[in-house]
């Protein structure tokens, strides 16, 4: 049998275009889907927040199957399922900006301070054919044309989501 231990009572989830566990939380959810004793979830506290998409079918399925699952084993909900939208004016940020202040208060903590982190790292692009092009890449690989770089969003939305082909003859 699996074991699950709750060490963070709040949780962030993401799920596929099709309500699924993404990989790296499936073997969460088959432990928490386990037969569990009651008296094991007394005094657990728990949060979820989702971030979805009202796009797909199955908005925010795994962060609401998560919220039921822990409130059917007993455990006490400090808040509400938190449903962030990607179709949202700020995205999924909308809803986390007003789930987060409550999960800091429910548990206590001091809000931190909203400070961005120096970036990890940097990134420059340049026309390729320039002088001072230099391409880094991995031994063994080698460029491969683009052959189709589409723009597949409506006329003023606000991202750029595109269709890219390579050429792999």
């Amino acid at each position: 049998a699996s074991k699950l231990f709750c060490k963070v009572p709040s949780g962030t989830c993401l799920g596929r275009v099709q309500g699924e566990f993404p990989e790296n939380s499936k073997g969460f959810w088959k432990a928490l889907s386990e037969d569990h004793p009651q008296a094991r979830w007394d005094g657990e506290n728990f949060s979820v927040c989702g971030l979805g998409d009202t796009g797909y079918a199955y908005f925010n399925k795994v962060a609401t199957e998560i919220d039921e699952r822990m409130q059917s084993l007993g455990a006490t909900r400090l808040q509400n399922c938190g449903m962030g939208d990607d179709k949202d004016e700020e995205k999924w940020e909308t809803a986390w900006i007003e789930w987060e202040p409550e999960l800091y208060n429910n548990l206590e903590l001091p809000t931190p301070p909203a400070v961005l982190s120096p970036p990890t790292y940097e990134v420059t692009t340049q026309e390729v054919g320039t002088e001072d092009e230099e391409r880094i890449m991995p031994a063994g690989s080698s460029v491969l044309p683009l052959s189709v770089n589409q723009v597949v969003n409506p006329p003023g939305h606000d991202r750029d989501i595109r269709h890219f082909e390579i050429d792999l003859e």
